[in-house]
């Protein structure tokens, strides 16, 4: 069974409602619930929550039922933690042209031992290197749903 496909069985057994679940690579919206009339909730994902813990996994249950605040806190607390995952995971904007392999470092490599490490399939995810900028603000809001 696909990952993907395990993980969405493993959340729809913790709902009690019918559920489609839809994975993306979205960077703003990691998480987004919606009641579809006639066929129960629709949620979709970013790729980076199929690494989710037992405990993490409730919450996104319980979000997803009832979209309570301790949930909410649980899932932005997995959010921080794995943050680097999803950064990975998620789409950027348009195509340009990447160099994976460095001087010291293939990043191939390692993206493909992160993807190993968590049990992600990390297949269509480009990587390469770019010169750290400082931000002049820091962020600490993660934006849920639109």
């Amino acid at each position: 069974m696909a990952p993907e496909a395990e993980f969405a069985l493993r959340l729809r057994s913790l709902v009690a409602r019918p559920l489609v679940v839809r994975f993306t690579r979205n960077k703003g919206s990691v998480l987004c619930v919606k009641k579809t009339p006639g066929k129960g909730l629709e949620v979709r994902l970013q790729h980076g929550f199929r690494a989710s813990d037992d405990c993490t996994l409730l919450a996104l249950a319980s979000f997803i039922m009832k979209g309570d605040r301790d949930s909410q806190v649980r899932i932005q607390a997995f959010l921080k933690t794995n943050q680097t995952l999803f950064q990975l995971l998620s789409r950027e904007g348009s195509p340009r042209i990447v160099r994976p392999r460095g001087r010291h470092h293939d990043l191939l490599h390692l993206l493909a031992r992160v993807g190993t490490i968590h049990g992600l399939g990390v297949e269509g995810i480009r990587i390469g290197w770019a010169v750290y900028k400082r931000s002049s603000s820091s962020r600490s809001s993660i934006r849920f749903g639109s």
